[in-house]
């Protein structure tokens, strides 16, 4: 995948997080070493919701749409066992 168009991800709370603010979710991969990288389609303002996830600042999110997030990335990556 491009770095362009895609980002990649192994933190699957970041992605849960970036998918309940409106990523699209392209695809995973499972290494060998068994790290599941999420590869999510780039969208404007992207880098900015990364850098606030990782500052830790506070940020307004809905619950049910962050829950919501991570628990359809978990049955990504059990589905694809």
């Amino acid at each position: 995948m491009n770095q362009e168009t895609h980002l990649d991800l192994t933190d699957i709370y970041a992605a849960a997080f970036l998918v309940s603010q409106g990523a699209e979710l392209d695809g995973n991969e499972r290494t060998p070493d068994g790290r599941v990288h999420f590869l999510l389609r780039r969208m404007e303002g992207m880098d900015d919701l990364l850098q606030v996830y990782w500052s830790n600042s506070p940020v307004s999110v809905v619950p049910a749409q962050l829950f919501s997030s991570l628990k359809f990335l978990k049955s990504v990556i059990h589905a694809n066992r």
